[in-house]
């Protein structure tokens, strides 16, 4: 019989009874590979514990049915993942709109909430983005169209929430 080197192998009821009773039955080397036989290292590990004649004592066992092969089971599949959330839009735009508060207070301090009133009462996508290019023309004075422009990049009610 032709065993894999990655075959794995425990003691069956027999082999352990065996091993209790101590009578003397195996001889000193089946023995010692009896009891190194766990159900987790492989034949090519056995072979590295017990030497060259690994092979030949585990074929002793098994036959005497000391021993069985362990039959690894179907690894399943992993889980799938759970869907991302769907986010409204009112929910969104919301988001957006705390989002550019806090993005636009060092900016515009105690005035933020008359620059931004406009942003504040959009209903709409077309609205918010309409409230929002207004305020980046403001920040262009002061920061310059591309530092305006990256400061609200991500405030875009087409851009993807985090």
């Amino acid at each position: 019989m032709n065993r894999a080197d990655d075959s794995v192998y425990r003691k069956t009821a027999r082999g352990v009874a065996a091993l209790a009773t101590r009578s003397g039955a195996l001889a000193p080397r089946a023995r010692m590979a009896l009891i190194l036989v766990n159900g987790h290292d492989s034949l090519a590990l056995l072979a590295g514990k017990l030497g060259a004649d690994a092979v030949a004592l585990v074929e002793m066992l098994f036959d005497g049915r000391l021993i069985e092969e362990v039959v690894a089971a179907p690894v399943p599949a992993p889980p799938a993942p759970p869907p991302a959330p769907v986010v409204p839009a009112d929910e969104r735009l919301a988001s957006l709109k705390r989002k550019a508060i806090v993005r636009l207070t060092p900016h515009f301090g105690p005035d933020v909430d008359v620059v931004c009133r406009p942003l504040l009462a959009a209903a709409t996508n077309e609205a918010y983005g309409t409230a929002l290019a207004a305020i980046e023309s403001k920040l262009a004075i002061y920061l310059g169209r591309k530092g305006a422009g990256s400061l609200l990049a991500d405030l875009r009610p087409g851009g993807d929430l985090p």
